[in-house]
């Protein structure tokens, strides 16, 4: 090497984790007005990627490895979590660890994934029910575990909805099964808050039926042929005439009968309806 006969030549040395392929030398753009050049080495990495280093560093153990080995703060024999770190996988481009895990599967995990806690565990004991082995059953032994299932999955919907409370309908207990033309249907024996009880479909709770029916009879329509009625018949015929001459509004009618415009409504709309 030029400028540096009195140097040992280390091409071909093995330092540390480096293997020495080539010495060269670089101009100098130090202070010393004397020297011109500089030594570097070319190394090769264990892992595999070649780089450029100064000389003195690789000879003075300052440089071991290359920029993406050094920063890996791991060695052989730490354990992180359930894992046991074994040796470097240099096989793979990225940092991989080859690790034994508690279970004594071996498995290879990402130095990142060690360094921010994602992988403790080996993915058997992550993931065990991917690989436990099968159990082969015959037809009829899954049509039963199935029916128990199925029993199961039933059970813990009833457990939910007993005792829960549906507008008025408070559920009691689980009433029968109805055969459908696709799948059964559940019935709940509920109580209403006016005190009678009734059987209600599962899917129709709150979603439909709110009531024994005096929740309807409490938002009827006011109006003829309507016992529950605030309004007298002929309160309802003067109403109707009184809107249908478009004179009055709704709100106008409602305060010279003392009414609210959601009766006054429901009157004229329904008596239109059966026209």
């Amino acid at each position: 090497m030029a400028g540096h006969k009195n140097k040992k030549n280390v091409t071909g040395m093995k330092i540390n984790n480096l293997e020495i392929l080539e010495e060269f030398s670089v101009p100098y753009t130090g202070t010393n007005p004397r020297r011109k050049t500089a030594p570097k080495l070319r190394c090769k990495c264990v892992c595999g990627n070649i780089f450029e280093a100064w000389r003195t560093n690789v000879l003075n153990n300052k440089t071991k490895g290359c920029l993406r080995c050094s920063n890996i703060s791991f060695k052989i024999g730490d354990k992180i979590g359930s894992l046991t770190i074994l040796g470097r996988d240099l096989s793979k481009k990225s940092a991989t660890f080859k690790c034994l895990c508690d279970c004594g599967h071996e498995c290879l995990v990402l130095s990142r994934h060690l360094s921010r806690g994602l992988d403790k565990r080996c993915e058997r004991c992550r993931y065990p029910g991917k690989y436990t082995p099968k159990i082969l059953r015959s037809k009829e032994e899954m049509q039963i575990l199935l029916k128990e299932r199925a029993k199961l999955k039933h059970q813990k919907a009833h457990d939910k909805k007993i005792g829960k409370k549906f507008h008025k309908l408070q559920v009691l207990e689980f009433s029968y099964w109805e055969k459908g033309t696709k799948r059964n249907r559940a019935f709940y024996k509920c109580q209403c808050d006016c005190g009678n009880i009734l059987d209600v479909r599962s899917d129709q709770l709150g979603n439909g039926v709110s009531s024994c029916g005096c929740l309807h009879i409490e938002n009827a329509p006011r109006g003829e042929k309507n016992p529950h009625s605030k309004h007298t018949n002929e309160q309802a015929r003067q109403m109707r005439e009184m809107y249908s001459s478009g004179l009055f509004t709704q709100r106008e009618i409602s305060k010279m009968f003392d009414s609210d415009e959601t009766s006054v409504s429901r009157i004229i709309r329904n008596i239109a309806y059966k026209k």
